[in-house]
């Protein structure tokens, strides 16, 4: 499969995460209506139960090939939630360099994301004028 193809492929299979993650939201929106967050708790928790189903199926079992790996993973789950890949990064790290590295990685990606998520509010009501 040519280079091209392969982004491509990612970018449709994206597509279909990102459309799959809204439809995620405005489901729970009606199932719970007081609270909005849990569709994104949703999308991120199925996102990371297919993340290790596929990636066990893919690497142990040798079920799911190499290309539909990585339009599952990357294209699909990579839109349907960033979540299942800072999960999965970390029990790599934690199974690799240990629970040490893992806990600094989830320490960092936190506390990284959520002050440049606040900065970011800050800076974007600044630029409003409000």
């Amino acid at each position: 499969m040519s280079w091209l193809s392969r982004l491509l492929l990612i970018g449709a299979f994206g597509a279909v995460g990102a459309v799959c993650r809204y439809l995620i939201g405005q489901a729970m929106l009606r199932v719970v209506p007081d609270y909005p967050e849990a569709g994104t708790l949703v999308a991120n928790a199925v996102g990371c139960f297919l993340f290790g189903l596929v990636f066990q199926l893919a690497f142990y079992g040798h079920l799911v090939s190499d290309t539909a790996r990585l339009l599952l993973l990357t294209g699909f789950l990579g839109a349907l939630t960033t979540f299942s890949a800072y999960a999965f990064d970390g029990i790599q790290l934690a199974q690799t360099r240990g629970f040490g590295a893992a806990g600094a990685y989830w320490l960092i990606q936190n506390t990284v994301g959520i002050s440049l998520a606040w900065l970011g509010m800050g800076v974007g009501h600044w630029v409003a004028g409000r």
